[in-house]
C-alpha cells in the first residue's frame, strides 16, 4: 500500500472511529459535522471526500461489520462433535464471535442504549438466511423452520448484546460454548 493510499485509510478510520464515540455518547441525531470534524481534527472538505453525511457513515460501518461476518459464514459448515476444542468443534461460530470481539467497541455501540435498532434487523436477517441455507435440508427440526431460526437468530443477538455491554469478561470460547448449545439443544436438560 503507498503512502496515499494509508493516508486515505487512516483519514477514513479516524472519522469512522470518532463517529463510533459520539454514536456511543449521544445517538446519532445529535452527532453534528461541525462537531464530528473537530473532534477528529480534520476538515469538513475532507470528510466530504469520502462520505455524504453521518448516516452514511454508520451505514457505511455497519455495511462491512455485517459483510465481513456474512464472509466468515460461506465456508463450509460443519460441526466436529468428537472435538473437545470449541474452536475446531464449532468453527464457524467461534470465527464470528472473535470477530465481533475484535470489533466490540462498534458492536457494543450499535447493540447499545443508543444504538441502531435497524442494525439489529439487518443482522436477524443476514443470520436467519444463513441458518436457513445451513439447515434446509434438514429434517431435525419437529417445528416450522421459520420460528426455530428466528428463535435462534434472536437468542444470538441477545447472547452477543448481552456479552458486549453487561459480560465483557467472558471469553470467545464461552460466547461459542452457549450459542452452539442453543443451536444444538444442549440448554435444557430434559
Amino acid at each position: 500500500m503507498n503512502r496515499k493510499e494509508h493516508n486515505r485509510m487512516m483519514t477514513i478510520r479516524t472519522i469512522e472511529d470518532t463517529f463510533m464515540q459520539l454514536y456511543k455518547k449521544k445517538g446519532l441525531e445529535k452527532i453534528t459535522i461541525h462537531e464530528l470534524c473537530e473532534t477528529a481534527g480534520i476538515s469538513r472538505t475532507n470528510l466530504y471526500r469520502y462520505y455524504d453525511d453521518k448516516y452514511q457513515i454508520l451505514q457505511t460501518i455497519e455495511d462491512r461489520l455485517l459483510e465481513n461476518i456474512e464472509e466468515i459464514n460461506k465456508s463450509d459448515y460443519f460441526i466436529n462433535q468428537l472435538e473437545n476444542d470449541i474452536e475446531k468443534k464449532l468453527p464457524l461460530l467461534y470465527k464470528t464471535v472473535c470477530y465481533i470481539d475484535e470489533n466490540r467497541d462498534y458492536f457494543a455501540t450499535l447493540l447499545g442504549r443508543n444504538g441502531d435498532p435497524s442494525f439489529v434487523f439487518k443482522w436477524k436477517s443476514c443470520m436467519r438466511k444463513n441458518l436457513e441455507s445451513k439447515t434446509a435440508e434438514s429434517k431435525v427440526f419437529d417445528y416450522d423452520l421459520d420460528v426455530v431460526v428466528e428463535i435462534m437468530v434472536s437468542s444470538f443477538i441477545g447472547i452477543y448484546t448481552f456479552w458486549l455491554i453487561e459480560k465483557p469478561e467472558l471469553s470467545c470460547e464461552s460466547i461459542t460454548k452457549i450459542c452452539g448449545d442453543i443451536l444444538y439443544g444442549k440448554i435444557y436438560k430434559i
